[in-house]
């Protein structure tokens, strides 16, 4: 018997569900996915997404990262917020195309996001 078969048993669902589930599936359905964690003897705990991460980006940089890491403009969910600074506010020395982590840091700390203001913590915390 096949190991996906013997999972699947195990869990009472389908070989086919795990194998779906195992190429990331969209359609997991939650039920399944909890009665395939038990099976394997694995707990599962849910916890909020992270949020996007955010930098600061000279006008001149923008376009070389974006192009460099295939980053999409206006994405619905984004996963990274590119705050733009035009080259003549752009407080930073020549050539440094983003802001050091600390200046962010601090910038995060500022906000009224209480989200923003966590990450910001939490970078000062590594720094």
């Amino acid at each position: 018997m096949q190991v996906r078969q013997q999972l699947a048993d195990a869990a009472g669902v389908s070989r086919r569900w795990v194998s779906l589930c195992e190429k990331g599936h969209p359609g997991a359905e939650i039920g399944n996915l909890m009665r395939v964690a038990r099976a394997l003897g694995m707990a599962v705990r849910f916890e909020p997404a992270p949020g996007p991460d955010e930098a600061y980006v000279s006008e001149s940089a923008l376009a070389r990262i974006a192009a460099s890491h295939h980053i999409e403009e206006r994405s619905e969910r984004p996963n990274l917020i590119l705050r733009v600074i035009a080259d003549a506010d752009w407080p930073f020395p020549d050539g440094a195309g983003a802001a050091p982590l600390a200046v962010a840091a601090v910038d995060l700390l500022e906000s009224d996001d209480e989200r923003a203001r966590r990450a910001g913590a939490e970078i000062l915390g590594r720094l």
